[in-house]
């Protein structure tokens, strides 16, 4: 007869085996049904020379990515995984005045271009970023959608996105460890934020949603990427994304 101990050894091993196989079933099938929701969607197209001029802060970007597995497509299930918010000129004494730029939270995975030293690229910081919208769409690996404020934020609220977003990027504000992401994914609370969260606390910030942050990783991914149309606190709402044709030069 094994020892005691062989046989618990051998129980945790098979549980393990079953729960890692039983993982990836489930992956497979969220992923499977993900294919099916979002195979229909067609969204208009609109050339980045066009849409520049008119970008608001408080615009919201949103992304698919062209590279690894996306988290949305075997968990929430919404066609974007990624997304941030758009930071624009208040006019001459506006911040960083005569350029748009780009406010996310990522895991540090991302590069691009240093425009302050030509030829020379640069690692994003893990958590909360702020970068130069054209460069960034130019040089990320995957398709990028603009979801555009029906009217301009009130003076004050952008303001408040602005210094709000500076603060965040400034203090590096973490992007969640997988244990915070397992966690908040469950509906717990972190202070960390996952991309769609980060977008979800500038909007509160603006005054355009309440606590829209703070519900959890799954629900606040479809919280944001189903915000057009909907009314908001101030009246405003969202139109319907329109994909990005890059044709700049940045």
């Amino acid at each position: 007869m094994l020892p005691t101990a062989a046989v618990s050894f051998a129980i945790v091993i098979a549980v393990v085996v079953i729960l890692v196989h039983a993982f990836a079933c489930g992956v497979m099938a969220r992923s499977s049904e993900f294919h099916l929701l979002h195979k229909g969607i067609r969204p208009p197209r609109l050339k980045i020379t066009e849409a520049y001029p008119g970008l608001k802060t408080g615009d919201v970007v949103l992304f698919v990515a062209h590279v690894a597995t996306p988290t949305n497509t075997a968990f929430s299930q919404t066609f974007y995984s990624h997304s941030g918010v758009v930071l624009a000129p208040l006019g001459p004494a506006g911040w960083e005045a005569g350029r748009v730029y780009l406010s996310e939270a990522q895991p540090g995975h991302g590069f691009m271009p240093d425009l302050a030293r030509p030829g020379v690229d640069v690692r994003l910081q893990d958590g909360s970023v702020i970068t130069p919208l054209l460069t960034r769409l130019k040089f990320y690996m995957g398709s990028a959608f603009l979801m555009r404020l029906a009217r301009p934020l009130a003076r004050r609220a952008a303001e408040a996105v602005l210094v709000e977003a500076r603060a965040l990027y400034a203090a590096a504000h973490p992007y969640p460890s997988a244990v915070q992401a397992v966690y908040s994914t469950l509906g717990g609370s972190a202070d960390a934020r996952h991309c769609m969260q980060h977008t979800a606390h500038l909007l509160d910030v603006a005054g355009l949603t309440s606590a829209m942050a703070e519900t959890g990783f799954l629900k606040t991914c479809r919280e944001v990427c189903s915000l057009p149309g909907r009314a908001l606190r101030d009246g405003n709402f969202y139109l319907p994304p329109v994909q990005l044709v890059y044709d700049a030069d940045c």
